[in-house]
């Protein structure tokens, strides 16, 4: 979804120069870097409390001053680091910050036409023999440009109230046919037909990662798009849950570090942590956390930059 609204947003203002380099830049990073400083400081406080009590880091181990430096200039995915660390989903930040420069580039010279946005994603999935991380990271978010001109079609066309309940039945077909294979892996009987067993168990997970992010969730967006402008969704009512996205994505791996550096000795045993009544407190205390972050930190701090480094004339 945060493809759809990139391009959404930007592509156009962007191609007709009316937001500049600095303007998005800033508007993005305004929205990203103030909550992964406050997670990463707080990871790197409480992995060195984790490290005195227990003798060793908790889940990630590269909680170096280098992975540090990486980390505070958003570059832990960019190839240059020696595995995950600190606050480790801030990969796909990370990623993202080098895919909002390609965006720039790419919709500041070429019109937002699906022949361009298919060549990238299949350039994305060419550059995953390279960088996993980053290829994976194009071919999905040219996906999503993908989806953008789809929706743009359906409504110049006419076509949202109409197309609605049929992109609707779709999608349901296509999340039903893969909970049906991923329960039944009837695909993997036909692919060891034809190669070793190794073999077969690399290519499903490639076909399964390629009809995930290639197929099902474009038009899991693309549905949820289009019902939402035909008015038939009522999905204005779950906006919290968009705005609320960022936080429980970086605060997730932070609270389970609180949780294990205060309580990991006082337990009887680790199979609690699989009790459903402990999962339920946990999502409870990360959607609670999340709202009360976004209301009284992230939205402030995004306030104060753009007031200060987007709004204030220069001299």
């Amino acid at each position: 979804m945060v493809e759809l609204c990139i391009f959404w947003l930007y592509a156009d203002p962007i191609r007709q120069r009316s937001v500049s380099t600095r303007r998005f830049f800033w508007l993005r990073l305004s929205r990203l870097y103030p909550l992964h400083l406050a997670t990463l400081l707080l990871v790197a406080g409480l992995q060195w409390l984790y490290i005195r009590y227990h003798g060793g880091y908790f889940v990630y181990p590269l909680n170096d001053a280098y992975h540090f430096i990486l980390n505070l200039f958003f570059a832990p995915a960019w190839g240059l680091e020696k595995g995950f660390s600190f606050n480790a989903p801030i990969w796909s930040v990370s990623v993202e910050i080098l895919l909002y420069a390609m965006f720039f580039c790419v919709a500041r010279w070429l019109p937002t036409r699906a022949v361009y946005a298919l060549l990238l994603a299949m350039a994305g999935l060419y550059l995953q023999s390279y960088s996993v991380l980053i290829g994976r990271g194009v071919f999905a978010f040219y996906m999503g440009a993908l989806v953008y001109v789809a929706y743009q079609k359906l409504v110049t066309g006419g076509l949202v109230y109409r197309g609605a309940k049929p992109l609707l039945l779709i999608c349901l077909a296509a999340w039903l046919a893969t909970l049906l294979e991923f329960q039944l892996g009837s695909l993997q009987v036909v692919l060891s037909k034809f190669c070793t067993t190794s073999c077969a168990g690399t290519g499903l997970e490639q076909l399964k990662a390629l009809w995930v992010t290639g197929l099902l969730l474009p038009i899991t967006i693309l549905s949820l798009a289009v019902s939402e402008t035909a008015g038939k969704g009522g999905w204005e009512r779950t906006a919290w849950l968009g705005d609320i996205s960022y936080a429980s994505y970086l605060l997730h791996f932070p609270l389970q570090l609180i949780f294990f550096t205060l309580f990991a000795d006082l337990l009887p045993e680790r199979a609690i942590f699989y009790s459903s009544v402990l999962w339920g407190g946990y999502f409870v205390m990360l959607i609670s956390s999340s709202l009360l972050t976004h209301r009284y930190f992230e939205r402030p701090a995004q306030q104060w930059i753009r007031r200060y480094s987007i709004q204030r004339p220069r001299i």
